[in-house]
């Protein structure tokens, strides 16, 4: 808090205790609401801690207390898992697998390329949006052409 003060102070900007109703986060209501089918809610822990730092107690219950919470607010099966900032050395074999006996059937990092189809289930790589709208547009622009040269490449070989 003494950092978001700080900011605060630097920028002449008053920061609130809490969000303004604007940035609030959104509600098990609001969650519900969305299709399952278009929508899917995965689990990503309880406290975002680096997995690989956690005592073999803390991590299951990390993965389980956040899987059951979001399973029991929202009445719908979570199988997707994200691990907490999802970089090499934040996960490995060995969190993989407490994360398959869990009961979930597929997680995610934070960085890579396009998912192979021999890609392992509990560290499908996926690729950030940028936060500029140009590259944005250009990134959602070049998948289709990635995809091909992609195919290209696989039936080359």
């Amino acid at each position: 808090l003494i950092a978001l003060d700080e900011i605060g102070s630097i920028l002449g900007v008053s920061i609130p205790d809490r969000p303004s109703q604007e940035f609030r986060a959104i509600t098990w209501d609001q969650l519900g609401q969305l299709d399952p089918e278009l929508i899917e809610i995965g689990s990503h822990t309880c406290s975002h801690p680096i997995l690989t730092k956690c005592s073999e107690s803390e991590l299951e219950n990390e993965l389980t207390q956040s899987k059951n919470t979001i399973e029991s607010e929202l009445g719908r099966k979570v199988v997707s898992f994200c691990y907490p900032n999802g970089q090499i050395g934040d996960y490995n074999p060995s969190v993989m697998q407490a994360v398959q006996k869990a009961g979930y059937t597929n997680a995610v990092v934070a960085h890579g390329t396009l998912v192979e189809a021999n890609a392992n289930r509990f560290a499908l790589e996926r690729i950030s949006a940028p936060h500029n709208n140009q590259l944005f547009q250009h990134m959602i622009d070049s998948r289709p052409y990635l995809s091909q040269q992609k195919k290209s490449l696989i039936g080359s070989k």
